[in-house]
């Protein structure tokens, strides 16, 4: 696994590149493999084509509730909020399976700090495959208790 950590903040403009066609329409079956949590969500790879944008701002309000609250409490804007992790197979190695993917997915959020297993309060998180080879792993760096995550050295943990 070769995963690659950066930030940014927009989480609809990070959304639509994932479920979008790429940037040469490489994006094949954009879907969920794993999530934080998802009650009631629409996957946007899994809606009509007409209900694809309101789908991708859904889910983008969706995982950054945590943020909004951190950024009402505190009266300004939470930097850099949005981290992204693609993970793609080495050269020569098989294809994962949607299942295998969302194990990779759930071990890196855990490794890394972004949500370790049984805590109710972690970072929101999906995991997108529009690819047979990667996967992009997207969290809100804000906690349901709206502190932010301890995830310094976060690449070098997802690559354990």
């Amino acid at each position: 696994m070769v995963p690659d950590v950066s930030t940014g903040d927009r989480s609809r403009g990070l959304l639509s590149y994932l479920f979008g066609p790429g940037r040469r329409n490489e994006h094949t079956d954009p879907h969920i493999v794993a999530a934080f949590a998802m009650l009631g969500i629409n996957d946007p790879g899994r809606v009509p084509l007409d209900q694809h944008h309101g789908a991708l701002s859904e889910l983008a309000d969706y995982l950054d509730q945590p943020v909004k609250l951190r950024e009402q409490r505190l009266g300004k804007k939470v930097p850099q909020h949005v981290w992204h992790c693609p993970v793609r197979t080495a050269p020569g190695d098989r294809y994962l399976t949607d299942e295998e993917w969302a194990e990779v997915a759930r071990r890196i959020v855990h490794s890394t700090g972004i949500a370790e297993h049984g805590d109710d309060a972690a970072c929101r998180w999906i995991a997108v495959r529009h690819a047979e080879d990667h996967i992009h792993i997207m969290a809100t760096s804000v906690r349901e208790d709206g502190r932010r995550p301890r995830n310094k050295g976060d690449g070098r943990r997802a690559q354990a």
